[in-house]
């Protein structure tokens, strides 16, 4: 069911409650350049080359790109449990909703 946007009137002062900020799912976009970010830190390397080992692996282990990026900052002494559980979630997420 489609709607005309410009019917709707928002207040000027309108604020969004914070409940319906935190439902919003996060950007797989994000949760991968957090990845990247983490690997580049525990493995003292620039951004291009944990990319690269990323890519590597995925092509060698035939998985997705945050599984790839999850085995990397593992192997590199990083935190991967942090970031474990946002991994999983994403993969449970079917392809068609938002963020996923």
């Amino acid at each position: 069911m489609a709607f005309e946007a410009a019917a709707i009137e928002v207040p000027l002062n309108y604020s969004p409650p914070p409940d319906l900020l935190a439902a919003v799912p996060p950007r797989t976009e994000d949760l991968f350049h957090e990845l990247l970010g983490a690997i580049a830190g525990a493995g003292k390397m620039e951004t291009r080359e944990a990319l690269a080992r990323v890519n590597a692996v995925q092509d060698r282990q035939d998985v997705t790109l945050e599984v790839a990026a999850l085995l990397v900052l593992a192997e590199l002494g990083g935190d991967a449990r942090r970031h474990a559980p946002r991994v999983l979630d994403h993969l449970r997420r079917p392809a068609d909703l938002p963020g996923a």
